[in-house]
């Protein structure tokens, strides 16, 4: 038997090894890749027309990177359909369109290194052989000469009847616009022709014969009613008190004339609107007489009737 100290000796010897393997091993997986680049196609036999898929799988050293724009050469020859980059592979689709058979590559690609140089790494070759669409034995096949050949129609012919409906759906709309155009300017026109006292007078009566108020709709009626007042005031103050409250108008108006004389109707028309307040009838009757007076006593006299016959002609 051998004796412990022997034992030990071999073990230590055994440690010994298996250490210099293991930081051996480690070295090597340290050690950096070496740049490669590797062609593969999918078939190396394919059909006149058919589709043919490239692999390019490469390997770039540390801190290395393709371009923005992948520079690849040796493929001059070829119909490339398709190009996509993804980290180590390049996958190219291309069209075979050669009836003899020919050779890819070698085929490379340039990057830059980690210092900014440009550098290129190259494949090898891969020999492609083209199967004619004549079958198996293309010199046994009978070809005949095409007859009767028929004429297509032009490509404007086929876009004919599309192009015209088109035009007509142009003429069309723009005759509508212009339709439109002209009664819309029409309508301004006539607005514009009516005197503000009479468009006034109309919307009052407008909105008796709606019946809103009657409807139990009081917060409405008060609405357009204050509304219609506003806008008439406008053309008589000359200041916007549609868009005003009823004490910024008070603070324009004169002292003593009729607009001051007009401010409770106003404020009754805001306790309807923002507080709720409900009025009786006879209080809606005497609004809208105070409404009528106002705009009686601010109406012009002189050409009135003759003004309200234009406007009606032109409405």
């Amino acid at each position: 038997m051998m004796s412990g100290s022997i034992v030990r000796i071999h073990l230590w010897r055994v440690f010994v090894v298996c250490s210099v393997i293991l930081f051996a091993a480690a070295v090597v997986q340290a050690a950096d890749p070496e740049p490669s680049l590797t062609l593969s196609v999918d078939r190396k036999t394919v059909a006149v027309g058919g589709h043919l898929f490239l692999d390019l799988d490469y390997t770039l050293p540390p801190g290395a990177s393709l371009s923005d724009k992948t520079e690849i050469d040796g493929l001059h020859d070829l119909a490339v359909i398709e190009e996509m980059v993804t980290d180590g592979t390049i996958k190219i689709r291309c069209i075979v369109d050669r009836l003899e058979n020919f050779t890819i590559g070698p085929v490379g690609i340039t990057y830059m290194d980690s210092e900014g140089n440009r550098s290129r790494l190259e494949s090898d070759t891969v020999d492609i052989t083209v199967k004619s669409n004549l079958g198996d034995k293309p010199e046994d096949a009978v070809l005949r000469p095409i007859q009767e050949i028929m004429p297509i129609t032009t490509r404007w012919g086929l876009y004919l009847p599309w192009i015209i409906a088109a035009i007509l759906i142009a003429v069309v709309v723009v005759g509508w616009c212009v339709w439109r155009k002209r009664r819309r300017i029409g309508e301004i026109a006539a607005e514009v022709m009516v005197p503000a006292h009479i468009r006034a007078r109309r919307e009052l009566d407008d909105l008796i014969a709606r019946g809103v108020f009657e409807a139990g709709d009081i917060k409405t009626f008060y609405f357009v009613f204050s509304g219609i007042i506003r806008r008439y005031m406008e053309s008589v103050c000359r200041f916007p008190a549609a868009e005003m409250t009823t004490e910024e108008i008070a603070r324009r108006i004169a002292p003593r004339s009729r607009e001051e004389d007009l401010l409770p109707l106003l404020r009754q028309a805001d306790l309807v609107k923002f507080a709720d307040d409900v009025p009786t009838p006879d209080r809606k009757k005497r609004d809208m007489t105070a409404a009528r007076d106002y705009i009686d006593g601010t109406a012009p006299t002189d050409g009135e009737t003759e003004e309200g016959v234009v406007a009606e002609v032109a409405a």
